[in-house]
């Protein structure tokens, strides 16, 4: 979280005195109409600012603050470059620059923006943003330091205290965030940082009530003793994220015009189907030559830890169990275990992931930074309604295989590893209902055509066209796949 967006340092009165006082006029009525919600007034005061007085760098950077709000992000880093050729050391400019670009998802200029601005003045502000900036690509020691910098130079700037708390979260470290969490209840704090508290508050209480039950999970363990606990829901974990499910419902309305193609699973898979698709998750193998030098040649015991290698591995028992789970997901509650299951396996011991477990703080995917990711303190009881009105209702076979997919990559119940748990549940759909599941190869995958479409679809207004056409190529493609390897075990 980053606090209100700061208008530009005083500047030099330039003009005559009827035009500055004009100009004041615009500021002051652009001031009031973004404190009064009205962003389009605001917009239009600040424009007339900078068109009166273009050398006042204040009209700017204000209109370039209002765009960034209104989420017009490359108007807003024109208008910053301009703010920044009148005074190339404007702290002010260089921060929120740091944020349109976030907004963009270019985290390498957004880094650099906010560290131009700490290196011009380590104001509380500035530190705070990039730490909240630095701490989302895992340099959580380094975040902290520029929390306590923060607030060692204004111990009443609540945000930084309530993004430091939640970052313990974010490090392991329970026992001190509930503390600190607790701490901060007692205070009066904006309304955006009071929920903040509460959600993460609400998400610790989940993790005490659920690790136990979620840790010691294997491919074998049954699930009862977790799904009683998933529905003995607490009542302060049953708020539901009505803007997270926003999007699925787009989805949702725009699927029932939508005319697919099936590519009917017409012979039996492979016996060897799961370990085939759990190379090709990250992916590991490439091709049929791939998987079958894998196969006469496995790495040894006692190889080199290979991350890729054993990511890959734990999709096969994560494919298998997601398999087992056919007619078992009519319920929603049943469903967020077996969810919760598949994550377990797929991202046992790797590192950075919380197996299982939906996340406890804010995350955010970077290729889309402005989308609305489920509220940690709202997790499970927001995916259960999106199970219930969205992926149950929807048609089997690949619409269904997208929504399901959607629900998990779109809430991001998980802190990581949402991907991966989706597509297993998007095979699964499409197996079960006759189709030919999905080989994602790097080219198809996440990084290439299925990511290209995903990203398509969130900016599209909802249409699920691209998504579904890049299910069908990694169909085709499997299809080729299962052929070749057949003739080649033939050979």
């Amino acid at each position: 979280m980053s606090s209100d967006r700061p208008s530009g340092a005083p500047a030099e009165e330039t003009g005559t005195p009827d035009t500055e006082d004009q100009w004041r006029a615009i500021m002051a009525a652009g001031g009031r109409a973004a404190q009064g919600g009205d962003m389009a007034g605001a917009l239009q005061a600040f424009d007339a600012a900078v068109k009166l007085c273009p050398e006042r760098i204040e009209g700017w950077i204000n209109l370039g603050s209002m765009m960034v709000e209104c989420r017009q992000l490359q108007a807003a880093v024109n208008v910053l470059i301009e703010a920044l050729k009148l005074q190339p050391d404007n702290m002010v400019a260089y921060m929120i620059m740091g944020d349109a670009q976030r907004l963009r998802g270019e985290r390498t200029i957004a880094r650099q923006c906010y560290e131009r601005a700490v290196e011009l003045e380590r104001t509380p502000d500035a530190l705070n943003r990039l730490a909240c900036m630095i701490r989302h690509l895992g340099e959580h020691d380094a975040a902290m330091a520029l929390y306590d910098e923060a607030l060692d130079k204004d111990p009443q700037l609540s945000i930084a205290r309530v993004n430091r708390a939640t970052l313990h979260v974010a490090m392991g470290h329970y026992e001190e965030a509930a503390e600190q969490l607790q701490a901060l209840r007692g205070q009066k704090l904006p309304p955006m940082e009071a929920r903040e508290v509460a959600s993460c508050t609400t998400a610790i209480g989940e993790f005490r009530r659920l690790r136990d039950l979620i840790d010691p999970l294997t491919p074998s363990s049954d699930l009862g003793p977790l799904e009683s606990a998933l529905r003995d829901l607490p009542q302060e974990a049953r708020p539901v994220d009505r803007r997270a499910l926003q999007t699925i419902a787009t989805y949702m309305q725009r699927a029932g015009d939508l005319s697919v193609t099936r590519r009917e699973l017409d012979t039996p898979l492979p016996d060897d189907w799961p370990l085939i698709e759990a190379m090709h998750m990250i992916p590991y193998v490439h091709s049929v030559d791939d998987y079958l030098a894998y196969l006469h040649n496995p790495p040894a015991a006692d190889a080199d830890y290979d991350i890729e290698l054993h990511q890959s591995q734990n999709m096969e028992a994560a494919v298998i169990a997601c398999r087992a789970s056919r007619g078992d997901l009519a319920d929603p509650v049943r469903l967020e275990a077996h969810l919760r299951h598949w994550h377990r396996l797929c991202c046992d011991r790797v590192p950075g992931f919380q197996p299982g477990h939906f996340k406890y703080n804010r995350n955010v995917d970077y290729r889309n930074p402005d989308m609305a990711l489920v509220d940690p303190g709202a997790a499970s009881s927001t995916f259960r309604i999106a199970a219930e009105k969205a992926y149950l209702h929807a048609p089997p076979g690949v619409i269904r295989a997208a929504i399901a997919f959607l629900i998990v990559g779109d809430l991001h119940p998980f802190n990581d590893g949402n991907g991966r748990v989706g597509m297993a549940w998007l095979n699964r759909e499409l197996e079960w209902a006759g189709e030919m599941p999905a080989v994602f190869a790097l080219h198809l995958g996440a990084k290439g055509e299925f990511g290209k479409a995903l990203y398509t679809v969130r900016t599209n207004g909802g249409d699920l066209t691209p998504i579904l056409e890049a299910i069908g190529k990694a169909q085709d493609y499997a299809k080729r796949f299962c052929a070749e390897l057949a003739e080649k075990r033939r050979t």
